[in-house]
């Protein structure tokens, strides 16, 4: 008994001082190095276009009895090339893009729609300058489902589908050239393929807004690597795939 009594007051210096507890652990966990935040940071590719359905509201699509030129309308279409990053907590993603769209459709012939007989003579020759397109940024949120969660194959791959909404501003690069019908009879197309100056440029507002409404589906490799291919609305009608790493 008298050894116990003597030997306490030791054992209490000896022994390690307890650490204090962490005092906003309710307000602030402390950090176990369990990440509920993931970041990507990803390549795309998409290829837009304007439905014919569309179009034909405001110009013949070229088959139409009487059509005066040899070719009938152009399909309008353009591709994307961007970066983005994102950050996904959970089901929610959110997507910061930058991206250039180039205008690929061909030069072409365009005659609006006219009120009563249709005259296939009055339309408008456009030519898409080499840099015609829309410098862009903006961003999207996503909801994302998962299809097969990453702990239920070792972490080796998951796939989950996402719905999204967003939006941006594009910068218009370039020009569009365009020919009227002359004076004298001679259609805008025949001025075209006579070599003749272009009237001016089409007159294009300086910036556009960009409207997105898509659907995602990606798939998730050790947690570090993504592709995914996506679609919906970009303005226009799109498809497109993409592929990045996660940190």
């Amino acid at each position: 008994m008298l050894a116990t009594l003597l030997l306490t007051p030791l054992l209490a210096v000896a022994a390690p001082p307890t650490p204090p507890p962490y005092p906003f652990e309710k307000e602030a966990p402390a950090d176990n190095g369990d990440r509920t935040t993931t970041r990507e940071v990803a390549l795309r590719s998409r290829w837009l276009s304007v439905p014919h359905g569309i179009l034909d509201t405001y110009y013949y699509r070229g088959t139409e009895p009487g059509w005066a030129y040899l070719e009938g309308r152009p399909s309008l279409t353009a591709h994307a090339l961007g970066i983005e990053a994102s950050l996904r907590d959970g089901r929610h993603q959110g997507v910061f893009y930058v991206e250039y769209i180039d205008a690929t459709f061909d030069a072409g012939y365009f005659d609006d729609v006219d009120e009563g007989t249709p005259n296939h003579l009055d339309g408008i020759f456009l030519d898409p300058g080499p840099w015609l397109g829309l410098a862009a940024v903006g961003a999207d949120y996503l909801h994302v489902i998962p299809l097969l969660k990453p702990e239920h194959t070792a972490a080796s791959i998951g796939i989950s589908l996402s719905f999204g909404v967003g939006a941006g501003l594009g910068v218009v690069t370039g020009e569009l050239s365009s020919w009227d019908a002359d004076d004298v009879g001679n259609p805008a197309y025949k001025r075209y393929l006579d070599g003749s100056d272009r009237d001016e440029a089409m007159a294009l507002p300086p910036v556009l807004p960009l409207v997105d409404v898509l659907a995602k589906l990606s798939f998730d490799f050790g947690e570090r690597a993504t592709i995914y291919a996506d679609g919906g609305l970009h303005t226009a009608l799109y498809w497109g795939v993409g592929a990045g790493v996660a940190f």
